[in-house]
């Protein structure tokens, strides 16, 4: 009886995490709800609202996660009509969330960019890609997501009906 939408899947050690938005209208105003699983997805939790829709930041759909060798856990998700970009963290392996200072879209001068896809930089920085300017902004946190800095990456700026995507490996 509501959207849920925009779901990500996220695997740290045994656990997988599922991510996803839920509005009463729209895309926007959601709570941003999470559902675990320890059986490689056989059975799940009951959902649990992680940021709500009543909330000071009006957050909006979940776009991408990962999670650190420690156990930090970041989604990052878009905020309502597109007006911000936010990480959620968590520190206790998903209990409790925070949302982060730093906004992403703020950080590319406020154009419309979107979306983001972020992954683990080195030395424990984040990096993230928006969807929406050309060329595809770049921006990298020092500070787990409470600012960020800009930059262009050499690839065209991608629009409707696309993501960015970003994945460290080894």
């Amino acid at each position: 009886d509501v959207n849920d939408h925009a779901p990500v899947l996220l695997t740290h050690q045994k656990r997988i995490y599922h991510f996803a938005s839920q509005s009463l209208r729209g895309w926007d105003e959601t709570s941003n709800i999470l559902r675990t699983s320890d059986d490689n997805g056989a059975t799940w939790s009951p959902p649990r609202i992680i940021a709500r829709r009543e909330g000071p930041h009006h957050l909006s759909q979940a776009c991408s996660a990962f999670a650190t060798k420690e156990g930090i856990i970041y989604l990052a998700v878009d905020g309502s009509s597109h007006r911000t970009e936010s990480l959620l963290k968590s520190s206790d392996f998903g209990r409790t969330w925070k949302v982060a200072g730093g906004d992403l879209r703020k950080a590319v001068g406020g154009k419309y960019a979107i979306h983001p896809a972020i992954a683990p930089a080195k030395a424990g920085s984040i990096i993230a890609f928006l969807r929406g300017p050309d060329p595809m902004p770049r921006i990298i946190s020092r500070d787990r997501g409470e600012s960020w800095t800009a930059s262009n990456t050499p690839f065209g700026g991608i629009g409707v009906g696309q993501k960015p995507v970003a994945l460290r490996l080894k």
